[in-house]
């Protein structure tokens, strides 16, 4: 039986931070009961590299500085928030966008909101996300962030005879190989694997392999099951 899938290796871009509204509206705001002047954001959903990712955080702006001095005693406590707007998010996983229901909030008024995320993620890895926003305080402008972890899964390809873990990627990748036809310790089996970049193996179970270079590669496996002489 002969088997074969094929990887996809990007060139590392460096991507840099999205600035506003990026092509993913339509969030829906869902938030536990929570006090009315408090810092919350909500978990975000894992996703799998190289598969479509949509979705969405919620959240609650503080009306005073009270929950800031809570975990910042630097920050005065007590004191009104007049305005918060959203800056930037940073450090998001290549190929994912966002767009926020809102840019710019009144605390007085409004402190829930919510962000969308959507596009399909590149690169697996557990990805700390930040997102920068400034807040005037008696007139004066204060930046600062709070962050969140998104977590993007290894993709993995399945054709019935192998299947790989963290097939897709930027940079260098290393995939790693599940043979679908085990001996399970029975003899008259042999195993050809050809990697597509040079490596080859006869193993039943191959090592990981490690891809430093952009391109499409070609994975043949074969499985020979001799049954004459057993």
């Amino acid at each position: 039986m002969q088997k074969s899938l094929y990887l996809l290796l990007l060139p590392h871009f460096i991507f840099p931070t999205v600035n506003g509204q990026s092509g993913c509206p339509g969030c829906m705001t869902a938030l536990p009961p929570l006090p009315e002047d408090t810092i919350y954001i909500s978990p975000a959903p894992g996703g799998v590299a190289g598969e479509y990712y949509d979705g969405d955080i919620s959240f609650r702006m503080p009306k005073t500085t009270t929950p800031v001095h809570a975990t910042d005693p630097n920050t005065p406590a007590g004191l009104n928030i007049s305005k918060i707007n959203i800056i930037t998010v940073a450090n998001l996983p290549p190929g994912l966008h966002w767009e926020a229901s809102q840019m710019e909030f009144d605390p007085g008024n409004q402190t829930d909101g919510c962000v969308k995320f959507c596009g399909t993620p590149l690169q697996p890895g557990l990805y700390e996300v930040k997102v920068f926003v400034t807040a005037e305080v008696l007139l004066i402008s204060q930046s600062t962030s709070f962050s969140f972890p998104l977590f993007i899964a290894p993709a993995a390809s399945n054709n019935g005879g192998f299947a790989m873990q963290n097939s897709s990627g930027c940079g260098a990748v290393t995939v790693s190989f599940q043979n679908n036809i085990p001996s399970l310790g029975n003899p008259g089996y042999s195993y050809s694997w050809d990697f597509g970049n040079g490596t080859t193996s006869t193993g039943e179970t191959p090592d990981s392999v490690t891809y430093n270079s952009p391109g499409l590669f070609p994975v043949e496996f074969e499985a020979v099951i001799d049954t004459f002489g057993y």
